[in-house]
């Protein structure tokens, strides 16, 4: 098979990650992948088999021809859009060219918009859901239930760990050995981290063994650094701003937390549970569908600070507790693999075309 992938981002998140595991995947698999992209993204600096394509606005009549000259060129079977500002011109590419099935992968639990025209709602889309929780909110807006497959995100362990760069790390930023509790998040409005700080401001209010790492960087980062230094809890926190060496990051923490307010699957859990680490999150979107509540972590209410100190104080007042948690996580995260990911969109794709 051909497939052809487009993204807008410019940013690295999650989506543009999973864009590159199937990218590579399918390729590994023996089918011919194309990457169309921003060439001043990330997507393009880390990608083979690329095509740069500059996007300014949906309605932009050049990415629109410009893709068609791409797509007659290589002849997809599949054109797979991945973000919500790719899917338009899809849509039109499709119109003027029906020689391939259109796919789109939806991302986030936002509810969809009540207008004339709703791109989701377009009978020349197949419509792929990351989770239970993204589905049900696209059937709930009018969507039905059999034109919306579920195929999780997914995230295998790392094949490369630097173990000197793991233990420079500790030194570096545990230099006291202190419990590390930790997230892997963007400094956004939808991962809440006003939550998370507060969450942590009462457990320091109980007990001083314990850090928090906060690893990324992201809008409103400024902002949630100028909160801290308001806490009383400041001197146990250490923002990292953004990082690479996430499996190194990872290796130095005894417990992952996700305080989000919205959250369409969130593959940063799926680390954390490759890393055998338990999870302390919220229940906000798919994140129910990982963290399996008294097995895996707990979860809490959205917003509920009160909730998620008490969840971290039990962890860490009970070590074999986090290690049965750690165990627990590490064996369900192959049901989240990225080759599992991979293999589902291959059959979806065969499918489509058949």
């Amino acid at each position: 098979m051909r497939i052809l992938h487009v993204d807008t981002g410019k940013e690295w998140r999650g989506g543009q990650r999973q864009a590159l595991f199937l990218h590579h995947g399918l390729i590994e698999h023996g089918h011919e992948s194309l990457m169309v992209c921003s060439p001043e993204g990330e997507l393009i600096k880390r990608a083979e088999n690329t095509e740069s394509l500059c996007f300014r606005s949906e309605a932009d009549p050049t990415y629109i021809f410009r893709l068609l000259k791409i797509i007659r060129r290589f002849k997809p079977d599949i054109v797979h859009s991945h973000d919500s500002h790719s899917l338009t011109p899809c849509i039109a590419a499709s119109w003027l060219n029906d020689s391939f099935k259109l796919v789109h992968t939806r991302r986030v639990d936002f509810t969809l918009k009540k207008k004339l025209f709703n791109k989701y709602r377009s009978s020349r889309v197949n419509l792929v859901a990351i989770s239970k929780a993204i589905k049900n909110i696209m059937a709930d807006s009018g969507i039905p239930q059999e034109r919306i497959s579920l195929i999780y995100s997914g995230s295998d362990k790392p094949k490369a760990f630097n173990t000197a760069l793991a233990a420079e790390i500790r030194s570096r930023l545990n230099p006291q050995g202190k419990t590390v509790i930790g997230t892997v998040a963007n400094f956004s409005d939808h991962k809440d981290y006003p939550t998370l700080l507060r969450a942590f401001d009462r457990l320091c209010g109980q007990r001083q063994d314990v850090l928090l790492l906060p690893v990324g960087d992201g809008p409103m980062f400024g902002e949630i650094k100028a909160l801290a230094d308001t806490l009383k809890c400041r001197e146990n926190i250490v923002f990292t701003g953004f990082c690479p060496d996430v499996p190194e990051m990872l290796s130095i923490m005894d417990i992952f937390t996700m305080t989000s307010k919205t959250e369409g699957l969130c593959t940063s859990i799926i680390d954390a549970m490759n890393a055998s680490l338990p999870t302390v999150a919220t229940r906000a979107g798919g994140i129910p569908e990982l963290v399996s509540d008294g097995e895996t972590g707990y979860l809490c209410g959205i917003g509920d600070d009160a909730a998620l100190a008490a969840a971290y104080g039990r962890l860490l007042d009970n070590e074999s507790l986090r290690s049965t948690m750690a165990e627990n996580a590490f064996g369900r995260a192959y049901d989240f693999s990225a080759e599992k990911m991979v293999l589902s969109y291959i059959d979806l794709y065969k499918n489509l075309l058949k």
